[in-house]
């Protein structure tokens, strides 16, 4: 098979593979990595930057009772599979005998090993042909932001303010032979530009054919059939767009200046309460600054859906 533009499967991508992951389906993760969209950085991840290193080379060496190295960032850190060359790691840390170390941080209660690290760590067992390795969880319970301005001031502080949980993991043969099945079976469908599931909702199919590249198609007749269905239910929602807000006018000129409307028993049945909201003057900003306007916007490309 031919390299998909420098595309390699990683650990985070393994659960989702194999179907097992609570953030994305296989689908969801072939249209993620087709369309170049990346995983949007939040405080939750920037804290787990942060913290790994003094979680390993401090918590978790005191846990194991022996020195662990955090290869964040070096050379080291990455492993590649001795036979199948789009198989790539990015390990977190090693022992002094080289089992490998994964290092996770959440605010979430964890009492069993997820099932997305053990995965995770499976992997690059397998990668790195290593028989056992260890999960390290730290657990917090402040916020994130609040989290790491603390450690800033003083690390230690975090074993005040978290836990860890430390989980040893074997390496399984037949897991790992499953996920070299599984993993070949995704990354020919990346190459044959082959979805490895059919979409199951319109915003799969959307991303799926995110760019019109032909021109008119001939429809059959099933389908004019269902743009004939498609008409006149947008006739019905719009039929009943119009009733719902005559509705909603008759009620908010009950309520006046009222916040609320209760029934006989005091039992609030509907509400129209100020709120405040800050809205940024784009208009103005593109007339006084539009350097900066320039620089800040860029274009989008996007499909239109028109029944005629």
């Amino acid at each position: 098979m031919e390299m998909n533009n420098g595309v390699y499967i990683t650990g985070t991508m393994i659960p989702a593979i194999l179907g097992v992951s609570k953030w994305e389906t296989p689908l969801e993760l072939y249209l993620r990595i087709v369309s170049g969209e990346k995983i949007p950085d939040n405080e939750s991840m920037e804290a787990g930057r942060m913290l790994e290193g003094y979680v390993g080379n401090v918590l978790l060496s005191e846990k194991l009772g022996r020195p662990v190295k955090i290869l964040t960032g070096q050379s080291e850190a990455i492993l590649y599979h001795k036979s199948i060359p789009y198989l790539k790691g990015r390990i977190d840390g090693r022992l002094d005998d080289g089992r490998i170390v994964e290092i996770k941080t959440t605010k979430q209660k964890v009492e069993t090993l997820p099932i997305e690290y053990y995965l995770q760590l499976q992997f690059y067992l397998w990668l790195a042909g290593v028989d056992e390795g260890f999960v390290g969880v730290y657990q917090y319970e402040v916020p994130p932001s609040v989290l790491t301005k603390l450690y800033q001031k003083d690390p230690s502080i975090m074993r005040e303010l978290g836990e860890l949980e430390v989980w040893k993991v074997e390496a399984d043969g037949d897991l790992q032979a499953m996920m070299e099945v599984e993993t070949s079976k995704f990354y020919t469908a990346l190459t044959r530009n082959e979805p490895p599931a059919p979409p199951e909702n319109i915003d799969h199919v959307r991303r799926l054919y995110a760019q019109a590249t032909l021109g008119a198609k001939p429809l059959a007749l099933d389908t004019i059939k269902k743009i004939e269905q498609l008409k006149e239910v947008k006739r019905q929602i719009k039929e009943l767009e119009t009733k719902e807000a005559e509705i909603t006018k008759a009620i908010m000129e009950v309520l006046k200046e009222h916040e609320a409307g209760v029934d006989d028993t005091g039992k609030v049945l509907v509400e129209w309460k100020n709120y405040t909201r800050t809205e940024f003057d784009t208009k103005r900003f593109k007339a006084e600054r539009p350097d900066l306007f320039e620089k800040y916007t860029f274009e989008k490309n996007f499909r239109t859906f028109r029944v005629k």
